[in-house]
């Protein structure tokens, strides 16, 4: 479920050390949440309270694994990385229904609804949403699976979350509407996130993608 921004992601800086708090205790649940080994974890957290960036969100950095979690409601990856950071990305998905036609109408899972016949199913108002250790990041969309070409119909509701800073700039668009032979079709969120503590700004974009009947995330830094 999305919730309201706070302040932290409109712009409101208050106590920044009140605010490093807030974020270490997130993090300290969130990793352990997603099982990152304790004594990974507090070095990772050693390192972020002195301001240095974790391998997750350092540009070009490679995971070393990637495991589905998925759920009948939900296309979880979760992406670890050499020091122990992570990234999970979250697709809401219905679950399918068994059919003839090319493409398999879907029923409802956290997905708001669907429409279907023989070559396409749209899915509507799904959840996608990725998340590391500075920010968290998500919208809702609808798209449709074809028996040709993939496409986003919209995208919308842009939520926008950190707990050390404050997040500007919200845009979200959708780029390249329809599948072509050599892509996915995407809608993208791009932000730029503050950090409390002076130490700049960072530009992130969260991506998703849907092509070959498939929808997934990405999370890429910029700048």
């Amino acid at each position: 479920m999305l919730i309201a921004q706070p302040a932290s992601a409109n712009g409101g800086v208050s106590d920044s050390k009140e605010e490093l708090r807030e974020w270490l205790h997130h993090l300290d649940e969130w990793y352990s949440e997603y099982d990152v080994p304790a004594q990974q974890e507090q070095a990772l957290l050693k390192k972020i309270r002195k301001g240095e960036a974790v391998e997750s969100d350092k540009p070009g950095s490679s995971p070393v694994t990637v495991e589905s979690r998925s759920t009948p409601t939900q296309n979880v990856t979760v992406k670890r990385f050499s020091d122990g950071s992570i990234t999970v990305s979250k697709v809401e998905r219905p679950r399918s229904a068994s059919s003839t036609t090319d493409i398999t109408p879907m029923f409802v899972g956290q997905c708001q609804g669907y429409s279907g016949g023989s070559g396409y199913a749209v899915n509507y108002d799904c959840l996608v949403q990725e998340a590391n250790s500075t920010v968290d990041l998500a919208f809702r969309a609808t798209y449709t699976h074809t028996s040709g070409y993939d496409q986003i119909n919209d995208a919308w509701g842009a939520y926008y979350l950190s707990y050390y800073g404050n997040i500007t700039n919200p845009e979200l668009t959708i780029p390249r509407r329809n599948e072509v032979w050599n892509g996915g079709a995407y809608a993208q969120l791009k932000v730029r996130y503050n950090s409390a503590n002076g130490a700049g700004s960072q530009g992130w974009v969260l991506r998703l993608w849907v092509q070959n009947n498939t929808a997934f995330t990405n999370l890429v830094k910029e700048g």
